[in-house]
């Protein structure tokens, strides 16, 4: 519950402003890499309890509309100050998600299509708040919407001047006795294909089977925002 409110609390200072008329939707850079870091956590029920468990974790999230591909990279932070880097790379146009983790590649089919980062013509205006402090304070505007495939209720906060993102959160559930509130803070915002390597694939990735599952949940609530955030 602890982690709950923490979200929580964090929302109510970013989403807070008073509103005024809408101001014009708008669009995000189409080729963009971005960290996003993680706030938050999961409730899962075991053994009729609730159970929290807290995310940490870092992300950085490689978009290019132009080509139809994205990378998530996850960077899982564990005992002893190690980590563990995991690649997600959706390619849109050929259909397939793969998973890099640990010198494996794996991948599943889909059939999902990029979307272009606007604000969706369905989403609400919540009102404006102001990043930093005085005359260097920056405007935000706060939008919400759902995710009309896959049922995700999000709330973004994008800077009023050019429409970077400073703040997004995903509210889902993850089946009947699971749900998951995730504030994402995005920092180093930049337009443009740095590394494009990350987008390159092994020559030897095999098919998602039984023998290689799926992994971590940081994996699958990367993908998941793919899902409901970059493509529909």
């Amino acid at each position: 519950m602890m982690i709950r409110s923490l979200t929580v609390v964090l929302l109510a200072v970013v989403w807070s402003g008073v509103s005024g008329a809408d101001p014009p939707k708008c669009c995000t850079e189409r080729q963009f890499e971005a960290r996003l870091a993680e706030v938050g956590g999961s409730l899962y029920k075991h053994n009729g309890q609730q159970v929290p468990a807290l995310i940490n974790v870092d992300n950085i999230l490689h978009y290019n509309f132009y080509n139809k591909t994205v990378v998530y990279e996850v960077f899982e932070r564990g005992a002893n100050d190690s980590t563990m880097r995991s690649r997600i790379v959706h390619d849109f146009n050929a259909g397939l998600r793969y998973v890099i983790k640990m010198n494996k590649c794996t991948y599943v089919k889909g059939s999902r299509a990029i979307s272009e980062q606007c604000v969706p013509d369905n989403a609400k205006f919540l009102g404006r708040s102001y990043f930093g402090y005085g005359v260097k304070s920056v405007p935000a505007n706060n939008w919400q919407y759902t995710s009309p495939s896959n049922n995700v209720s999000i709330k973004s906060s994008m800077a009023a001047s050019n429409c970077v993102p400073f703040v997004q959160a995903a509210f889902s559930t993850l089946g009947q006795d699971a749900s998951n509130d995730v504030v994402f803070i995005v920092t180093g915002f930049r337009p443009g294909i740095q590394r494009p390597s990350v987008f390159d694939i092994p020559a030897d990735c095999v098919p998602l089977s039984a023998d290689n599952q799926f992994p971590s949940e940081h994996i699958q609530r990367g993908a998941r925002y793919i899902d409901a955030v970059l493509s529909r």
